[in-house]
């Protein structure tokens, strides 16, 4: 009896060589969507770039073994949320790193056998859920990608439905779509050729240009009917420049100040006099935010009406002007981006003392309080040192002006528009309305991830136990002894 075994293990780990011996230019794909990312999320323009910026991490990550596609993944992803948000101060390196290993781990995951004895259509949808789990539960927003697709007229919609990680979801299950069409290596399938998933990936770059140029191409229509706004962008002498822009506009306009800081209590009250007085002359109404150094007041001066005004400490947690009812409406008055949530409000006014921290951080905030917007369907005007915005209760920006400069600011001042009239018939909403989704994600796709390494490792050592059972080689049997022939009995 002879006992066979077999050399699995030295097998395994040559699979595991060829499989990075096969996986530089996969890497490099990978890495090929981190400037694609960056593109979208830091440009004006540029925007539309974010529905295919996932598809040459998805290509390079799918069909590549569990090693080289895990760690393809890992590169790719962590590299893309830094190229996104490299802005972000303190930044959260921590949050890429943790990011990449839990993407990695999905890509990884997606190559185990288990996975690929799912439908091919299946695959996709299984890999889409499993990220949008893992951007819920890292929770970044700026890191997210299709964050800029609230500029999309296609997609403006959906953040109303679904939030930021569900989003990015469906992002990587379009760009994985295409990935395994283009690699068709699923246990059981037949090829379809490479050329249906490269079809598929031009389907969706058409997509984005159309998306793209369809908005470039469509003007935003400016508002019609309401009073003169005038957002002040200097902070240096604001009612000097409110002053010099009002002889071209008239009476009844509309003017915030950006956040004035000053080193003292007399020159704070000062300069709230001059509002005071400048909206009762002028018959306008000011906003402003004033700093004496130690305490903070919003105030709201509406031609001769009693003004508005709230103070908290410097040091104290922001407050806000709320339910102001003023000449232009149902008004709240804040002075940070991220405490600017409405309730009954008509219409927001911010007024911010600091500029948002360079080109990239001032086009995410104004993105984020876009989608906000969109929630809530009230305008928003914003004013700060160096510049302003006005959005429209559907997310469109109607006016920006940077650093004081553009062809919409007149001496220091944003005036080229109109006070933007809240969008009648709109339902509020403080979340989406399928925010529980990505709760519900957060929790189940480390979950998924972990039962299916178990799955996968209890089958292996199944598999390998069952390569490596004894096999019994019954000897040959010796050849029957000639049998000699019968003697005859004489």
């Amino acid at each position: 009896m002879a006992i066979v075994r077999g050399d699995e293990e030295r097998q395994f780990f040559g699979e595991l060589l060829d499989q990075l011996k096969r996986s530089p230019w996969r890497f490099i794909g990978a890495l090929i969507s981190a400037p694609l990312l960056w593109v979208s999320a830091n440009t004006h323009d540029w925007w539309a770039v974010g529905w295919f910026a996932l598809a040459p991490l998805c290509f390079a990550a799918t069909g590549g073994g569990w090693l080289a596609s895990g760690l393809v993944g890992l590169v790719g992803f962590a590299a893309g949320a830094a190229a996104q948000c490299y802005w972000l101060t303190p930044l959260p390196i921590g949050s890429f790193v943790l990011l990449g290993l839990l993407a990695g781990l999905v890509c990884g995951a997606m190559e185990a056998p288990l996975m690929m004895r799912l439908p091919l259509l299946v695959r996709p949808l299984v890999f889409g859920l499993l990220i949008a789990g893992v951007y819920a539960l890292v929770a970044v927003p700026a890191a997210m990608p299709g964050e800029a697709l609230v500029n999309s007229a296609m997609a403006r919609g959906l953040f109303r439905i679904i939030d930021l990680p569900v989003l990015a979801g469906l992002l990587a299950l379009i760009a994985r779509l295409a990935s395994e069409l283009y690699n068709g290596k699923g246990e059981g399938e037949r090829r379809l050729g490479g050329w249906v998933g490269m079809l598929v990936a031009g389907l969706i770059v058409l997509w984005a240009a159309i998306d793209g140029l369809g908005v470039k191409l469509s003007a935003v229509e400016k508002p019609e009917g309401g009073r003169q706004l005038i957002i002040v962008t200097s902070p240096a002498d604001p009612e000097k420049t409110t002053r010099e822009v009002l002889g071209a506009l008239g009476r009844g306009s509309v003017a915030l100040w950006p956040a004035v800081e000053t080193d003292s209590r007399a020159k704070a009250d000062e300069i709230l006099a001059g509002a005071e007085n400048l909206a009762r002359e002028k018959q306008l109404m000011v906003a402003l935010t004033v700093s004496d150094g130690k305490n903070w007041r919003a105030a709201i001066y509406d031609r001769a009406e009693k003004p508005v005004i709230k103070e908290w400490g410097i040091d104290a947690p922001p407050e806000r002007v709320e339910n102001a009812q003023t000449s232009a409406g149902k008004l709240l008055m804040g002075t940070r981006w991220d405490q600017l949530g409405t309730s009954d409000e008509e219409i927001v006014f911010a007024s911010h003392a600091k500029a948002p921290g360079g080109d990239s951080a001032e086009v995410f905030q104004l993105r984020q309080t876009r989608r906000r917007t969109l929630l809530e369907g009230v305008p928003q005007v914003h004013a700060w040192p160096g510049g302003g915005a006005v959005i429209d209760p559907q997310a469109r920006l109607v006016e920006r002006a940077s650093s004081g400069t553009g062809g919409t600011t007149v001496k220091g001042a944003l005036i080229n528009t109109r006070m933007p009239r809240p969008e009648q018939g709109v339902s509020k909403l403080y979340k989406p309305q399928l925010r529980w989704m990505q709760d519900l994600l957060a929790i189940l796709a480390p979950l998924a991830l972990v039962g299916v390494l178990i799955a996968e490792s209890v089958m292996a050592a199944l598999r390998l136990k069952s390569r490596n059972a004894p096999e019994l080689e019954l000897d040959p049997e010796p050849p029957p002894e000639p049998r000699m022939p019968a003697q005859r009995k004489k």
